[in-house]
């Protein structure tokens, strides 16, 4: 539940993935206080509206494609390779789970 605007923002530092203490032995460990906190900024201007949730994953999609073309224009120095290799990084259908599902945002942070 660290998603609710009435959750302290500190329980993104010690709790779960999944709002859990950490302290818990129910608790998976799975610390992404990054995520959670994307995810509740999310909750803040979206609530439970699903299309805010898959609109931020396509951006920060699209933000890492570009990373990944200006780091390949640093490794093949020629503009064409690098934005063939960003073309198919960003189209390619593994990364289909991580922007179309809303909990894949973790692999793109």
């Amino acid at each position: 539940m660290d998603l609710r605007p009435k959750t302290p923002w500190t329980n993104l530092v010690w709790d779960d993935f999944w709002g859990t203490p950490m302290h818990v032995e129910g608790s998976h460990k799975s610390y992404r206080p990054l995520v959670v906190a994307t995810f509740r900024l999310n909750y803040l201007v979206h609530e439970l509206e699903p299309m805010g949730y898959h609109l931020v994953n396509v951006l920060l999609h699209a933000a890492v494609s570009y990373l990944y073309v200006r780091l390949c224009l640093l490794v093949f120095v020629a503009t064409w390779p690098a934005l063939v290799a960003g073309l198919l990084f960003a189209v390619h259908p593994i990364h289909t789970e991580a922007v179309a599902g809303v909990v894949g945002r973790a692999e793109m942070l």
